[in-house]
């Protein structure tokens, strides 16, 4: 069957321009939808929602201040005093009703705190928990201590744990600034409880089974100066308690005095370690005098403006004078 040349040329450009055109309507109708969404969804950058972000930046500032105290380095200092700047330039822009402007920095400054985050998470917690589950495991062995065992074990559980939320956070949409943050959050808590389970499984296997009160008689004389002593027991914190058992078997040489486990004990509790100063009340000391010295600065123009001004007027005077004088 013999087939026209011409009409089937024909027909083939008709069928395309036809296509093309549907292609754009295509194209078309998804982008008035994407305005659609993005307008029905949208969240008003207004004074509620900037409240809330900045309250969730002031939650992100503080959480990770005790942990940027004790690990101490220039760089976390330097990306971590930018982030509180750009927090303190974002709460002068709400109190003036400045919302997009104050949402913009908030952004950046999470951005910092983001990456801030993820440092220390991945150079600090996870090589140092690894390090102290590592060293504990043979003195635990050593010991043959169950309960320790058991504390081992569930130090492991949580490191675990810990990398996953890692993971999980570092998938989220680089955009969702917040969002990763909180996995990194959840991320160091896990792992802070994997540090906690590790320390409790070495004070535990340095006490002999003959001293543990599972295993002790009580006659009931003990019974009674146990419960006589109660409240003085209550007095003493599981922090401090496990402080001095800590420090005891450190001095005995029962546990290695070469790794900081008492700088990892404090910040397990969010405590600053000893004497080390708090690094956001060192920033905020640090804006308060750069305030204070602006504000001192626009005092003393005012006063120079006001002298200024007084001279100008004397002379004036001085110089209206003798024309009413030559008047008279």
């Amino acid at each position: 069957m013999l087939v026209n040349k011409r009409y089937t040329k024909e027909f083939i450009l008709f069928s395309l321009a036809d296509s093309a055109i549907n292609m754009k309507k295509v194209f078309a109708t998804v982008f008035l939808i994407v305005i659609f969404i993005n307008n029905a969804y949208s969240v008003p950058i207004n004074a509620a929602f900037t409240k809330n972000i900045i309250d969730e930046n002031k939650y992100f500032i503080e959480y990770i201040d005790p942990h940027v105290t004790n690990f101490y380095s220039e760089e976390y200092f330097k990306i971590y005093k930018e982030a509180v700047t750009l927090d303190f330039t974002a709460n002068t822009y709400f109190l003036s009703g400045e919302y997009t402007k104050c949402y913009k920095t908030i952004i950046e400054s999470q951005k910092l705190l983001r990456k801030l985050y993820y440092d220390i998470l991945t150079n600090h917690y996870e090589v140092d928990t690894d390090q102290i589950l590592k060293m504990s495991g043979p003195i635990i062995l050593l010991s043959k201590d169950k309960k320790a065992e058991f504390l081992l074990k569930s130090g492991y559980e949580e490191k675990s744990k810990g990398s996953y939320q890692k993971k999980l956070g570092f998938g989220v949409n680089k955009f969702l600034l917040s969002q990763k943050i909180k996995f990194y959050i959840d991320a160091i808590d896990h792992i802070i409880r994997a540090k906690r389970y590790a320390i409790l499984a070495l004070v535990e296997s340095t006490v002999p089974i003959i001293d543990k009160s599972e295993y002790k008689t009580q006659t009931f004389e003990d019974a009674l100066r146990v419960k006589n002593n109660v409240k003085l027991k209550k007095e003493i914190s599981d922090y401090d308690y496990i402080r001095n058992e800590l420090i005891n078997n450190i001095n005995k040489k029962n546990l290695p005095a070469n790794f900081p486990l008492l700088l990892h004990h404090s910040d397990n509790y969010g405590m600053i370690y000893e004497n080390k100063k708090s690094v956001l009340n060192e920033i905020g000391d640090s804006i308060n005098s750069t305030v204070k010295g602006f504000k001192n600065e626009q005092i003393n123009n005012n006063e120079n403006t006001k002298t200024n001004d007084n001279v100008d007027s004397k002379s004036n005077e001085n110089q209206v004078a003798p024309q009413e004088k030559s008047g008279n």
